[in-house]
């Protein structure tokens, strides 16, 4: 599946978008699909338009590269302001690509107990300046990955985690595509989550506005909750493998608001206003 990466200017349109100042409307009108779909391909078109930004906007910045010294286990990011990208490649120890002024450190970058530890120091980049910062992973299975990044785009590609959390954060495009994980965990004021060619024992996703995307998903327990927005998307299986519980305050819900499977696999979706459209692929 064609992996789409949304770009810092996308947290940025989420935000306006999807901000208090203009939020869904409650009770009085349900939020309707067209709109939401509007929203999803702005951000796509945004996303695109940023990253094309010129290198005359990178003057002052320098490409540079961090090699893990150590075997890495666990990594840890708090960043801000950015667009992240999280991938598997031929690589022998992890590796962070990222950019910043040529006399002036704006990563804090270290290593210690098998974990890296990566935290963003922004106070000199001008906030107009779209660049991806790439961390690329020996292709292993993980510990845990840990992000927290505000005003931000994270996509974590095809990577093998026992637990991936996406700690609170606010105005943020997430992308989880062709994970392998015991856990997927994500919390989002406003903006979009995306999870697709994806296998876990449990998925858990809380938006206070915007969209949980699933497309391909084959996880034995959902969990995913949005106060204003939709749950939409395909998952892998049948309806009558899960024990089923939705419900949809102000909207509409497009799954049976109950149904008992005598099994493991659990299936709990809430939306306050909005939709929940999801189907099983069978």
């Amino acid at each position: 599946m064609k992996h789409i990466l949304l770009s810092l200017g996308s947290a940025a349109l989420a935000a306006a978008l999807l901000c208090s100042c203009g939020p869904f409307q409650v009770a009085e009108k349900v939020v309707d699909q067209a709109d939401l779909v509007q929203i999803a391909e702005g951000l796509a078109t945004h996303a695109e338009n940023s990253a094309n930004v010129s290198e005359a906007r990178r003057a002052g910045l320098v490409q540079k590269t961090y090699t893990a010294e150590s075997e890495v286990d666990k990594i840890k990011i708090d960043e801000k302001d950015a667009s992240l990208r999280i991938e598997t490649g031929n690589v022998d120890r992890v590796q962070v690509s990222y950019m910043e002024p040529k006399y002036s450190q704006n990563y804090r970058i270290s290593e210690g107990d098998s974990t890296l530890r990566i935290q963003s120091n922004r106070t000199e980049i001008d906030a107009d300046l779209t660049y991806t910062t790439v961390i690329t992973l020996p292709e292993k299975e993980y510990a845990s990955i840990e992000i927290e990044a505000d005003d931000s785009t994270v996509a974590v590609l095809d990577v093998a985690a026992d637990s991936v959390r996406m700690w609170r954060s606010s105005n943020a495009m997430v992308q989880f595509s062709g994970l392998t994980s015991d856990q997927i965990k994500a919390t989002v004021n406003n903006g979009m989550v995306t999870v697709s060619d994806t296998t876990a024992a449990r998925l858990d996703v809380s938006l206070d506005n915007g969209i949980i995307a699933l497309e391909d998903t084959q996880v034995d327990q959902y969990e995913c909750q949005v106060e204003n927005g939709s749950i939409e998307g395909t998952l892998i299986g049948q309806a009558g493998e899960y024990n089923i519980r939705t419900s949809v305050d102000v909207g509409r819900n497009l799954l049976p608001s109950s149904a008992r499977k005598w099994g493991d696999k659990k299936l709990q979706f809430h939306v306050g206003n909005g939709e929940i459209n999801v189907k099983f692929a069978g």
